[in-house]
């Protein structure tokens, strides 16, 4: 691996923790179950939804048109509605299931702990 390469490597491995919320109480309180809000992480803003499964971070932008996922309704399976399109984006993957070729969403890990709920960019 060259300097240059190692640069450019380094760059893409750096993650930030960001704490969202207090603790999983606090953000169950904020976000209602198969719902989503905007939160944001350091000068991200990203789309923070709740299901059966989980906490889910991804980029609140939808790839179709550029639109915002927050005011989404979230499914059973994991997946968020977008609210302008109708466009199913999984919460996981951030992939549109509805149209393959509008691309993919960014997706943050969120990490609970007893200290606050966390997310990494």
């Amino acid at each position: 691996m060259g300097f240059i390469d190692f640069l450019f490597s380094s760059k893409e491995k750096k993650k930030i923790r960001y704490k969202v919320f207090e603790n999983i109480t606090h953000a169950e309180t904020i976000i209602p179950l198969k719902k989503a809000v905007l939160v944001e992480a350091g000068k991200i803003k990203l789309c923070f939804s709740r299901t059966e499964s989980g906490l889910y971070a991804l980029e609140n932008s939808c790839p179709h048109e550029f639109k915002p996922f927050h005011t989404g309704m979230c499914t059973d399976n994991d997946e968020i509605i977008c609210p302008f399109h109708r466009h199913l984006i999984d919460l996981k993957t951030g992939q549109n299931k509805s149209y393959a070729g509008c691309g993919k969403t960014n997706t943050y890990k969120v990490e609970v702990t007893e200290n606050g709920v966390y997310v990494w960019v």
